[in-house]
């Protein structure tokens, strides 16, 4: 994005959009389940194309797999990219090669980008021989990291006295702990953020504190360390109308909480109608 402005509005597009994609899919699955009688298929991720199969119309089965492989490379190409640029910029750059040209590390999230495209092979394989929702095993995988970034997301903003080395303690209990709930106990995996994040973010406090002690000073990279670094450096705290300092809201964000509250209440009632 060219700008702070830029950035935020394709988020907020996002917070907007992605309620109209998700329903899309149940709407579907509803229109499927009315159509077949709710009958019971071997691999319901399949319905479409028998559905597609079955009406004959020229072409839609070739518009399908176009719009599947569509969907997939737009979801790939922007893994691969934050993948690559992570391994050069936060590890290959910061502990191996520390002042090379720009070109060796163009060439170095290349190679990363390989890397991690044969990596994913090995779970893609496991996981095709799946019939159950691919939406909702999708969101089982995620389920397991969304907890770990949220502590994170809250400990680096929030937090005066977690430190690096806690952090990655943390994480690495918070996905043992996940692990550990997945696979001995019954509880239902939307759970697995919630107790992801209250696992990363006990354990990195606590174990920041024993392994670094008490900070002094918050990181500058904080929301209050963000908010003393424009306030003494008198820096803008706007740019083109849009907030560019941590902790500031723009108005138009509070938007979205009526927006879930709308969609809240849509949803109850067409749970009524159907």
């Amino acid at each position: 994005m060219k700008n702070i402005g830029d950035a935020k509005k394709s988020y907020l597009l996002m917070g907007f959009a992605a309620f109209f994609i998700y329903f899309l899919f149940i709407f579907l699955g509803i229109l499927f389940y009315s159509y077949y009688g709710g009958a019971e298929f071997e691999n319901g991720n399949t319905i479409i194309l028998q559905f597609a199969s079955e009406i004959g119309i020229p072409g839609l089965m070739g518009i399908i797999a176009a719009a599947v492989m569509a969907a997939s490379m737009s979801s790939l190409d922007s893994a691969f990219n934050s993948l690559s640029t992570i391994s050069t910029i936060d590890f290959y750059q910061k502990y191996f090669v520390k002042d090379a040209t720009p070109q060796h590390y163009l060439k170095a999230t290349r190679v990363f980008t390989v890397f991690w495209a044969l990596v994913i092979i090995a779970p893609a394989i496991m996981y095709s021989k799946s019939t159950g929702s691919i939406l909702e095993t999708l969101s089982q995988i995620g389920s397991y990291f969304v907890g770990a970034q949220l502590g994170m997301f809250a400990l680096g903003f929030f937090s005066k006295h977690t430190t690096e080395r806690g952090l990655l303690v943390g994480t690495g209990v918070g996905f043992l702990i996940v692990w550990y709930v997945a696979t001995n106990t019954d509880i239902a995996w939307p759970w697995y953020c919630l107790i992801g994040a209250v696992a990363n973010i006990s354990v990195s406090s606590i174990a920041s504190m024993i392994m670094d002690g008490f900070q002094k000073e918050w990181s500058p990279y904080s929301i209050k360390g963000q908010l003393d670094k424009f306030r003494n450096e008198g820096l803008e705290e706007k740019d083109q109308g849009w907030y560019v300092v941590p902790g500031r809201v723009d108005k138009i964000s509070y938007l979205l909480l009526v927006f879930f509250v709308v969609v809240i209440g849509f949803l109850l009632l067409f749970e009524q109608m159907i």
